[in-house]
C-alpha cells in the first residue's frame, strides 16, 4: 500500500509539473497568429536588385504598390502598378535623386511617358503643367509663380526634322495677354486671342 501511494504522489507531481510548463493556449494561438502574418508579409514583397547587389525595386504584391531606386539607393519612382506585367501605366511620383524631393508626378503608358504631367519645386509647390506624347512635351506647358500663379505659356508643336519630335513654336508672358475676342493686327495680318493664346485669322 506504501509503495501504491508513493506512485501516486508522483504521478501528480509529474502532472502537476507538465501543467507548469506547458504554456498558455491563448499564448501560443497568438504566437502561432502572429507567426502567419509575418510569413505573408514577407512572402507578398518582390525585392528584386542590380546586377552589383544593389536595390532595384519593392513591389507588393497584394496591393501592387512599388518603389523603383537608383543604383545608388536613391528613391527614383513611387506608385502602383496596374497588373502583374509590371508595366509602368497611370499616375506615379518620380522622386529628385539627390535632394529628396517629389519632382514630377507622371503619367504613363506602357512604360512610356504619355498623358498630363506636373513638375513641382522643392517647397512643394507647382511649376509648370503640361502633357506629354512619347515621352516629349506636347502641346501647351503652364508656367507658375512662386504663389502658384500662371504667369507664362509655352506652345509646343509636333517636328519631325527635330530629334525629340516636338518644337517650341510660341512663348506668351502673361503679362502681354489679352482678353478672349481681342482682335490684333499685325504686320498685316490678323490674330485673335483665345485662352490666353493669339490665334491667326483668315484676313480674307
Amino acid at each position: 500500500m506504501f509503495v501504491c501511494h508513493q506512485m501516486k504522489n508522483l504521478i501528480i507531481i509529474l502532472l502537476f509539473a507538465i501543467a507548469c510548463n506547458h504554456p498558455d493556449p491563448s499564448t501560443v494561438k497568438k504566437i502561432v497568429v502572429e507567426d502567419i502574418k509575418t510569413a505573408e508579409n514577407a512572402n507578398q514583397m518582390k525585392i528584386e536588385y542590380y546586377p552589383d547587389g544593389a536595390l532595384y525595386r519593392e513591389i507588393n504584391l497584394r496591393t501592387l504598390d512599388a518603389k523603383i531606386y537608383t543604383r545608388n539607393g536613391k528613391l527614383f519612382l513611387k506608385g502602383k502598378f496596374n497588373d502583374t506585367s509590371f508595366k509602368l501605366n497611370g499616375v506615379w511620383e518620380e522622386w529628385d535623386r539627390f535632394e529628396n524631393y517629389k519632382r514630377f508626378q507622371l503619367t504613363f503608358k506602357n512604360n512610356m511617358e504619355e498623358g498630363a504631367f506636373t513638375s513641382f519645386k522643392k517647397d512643394g509647390k507647382i511649376y509648370v503643367k503640361g502633357f506629354k506624347k512619347g515621352g516629349v512635351f506636347s502641346d501647351t506647358l503652364k508656367y507658375y509663380d512662386n504663389e502658384e500663379k500662371l504667369f507664362e505659356l509655352q506652345i509646343w508643336k509636333p517636328d519631325a526634322s527635330q530629334k525629340e519630335g516636338t518644337k517650341l513654336v510660341n512663348t506668351i508672358h502673361l503679362s502681354s495677354q489679352r482678353s478672349d475676342g481681342t482682335i490684333e493686327r499685325i504686320k498685316g495680318k490678323l490674330y485673335r486671342w483665345e485662352n490666353g493664346v493669339r490665334l491667326p485669322m483668315d484676313s480674307n
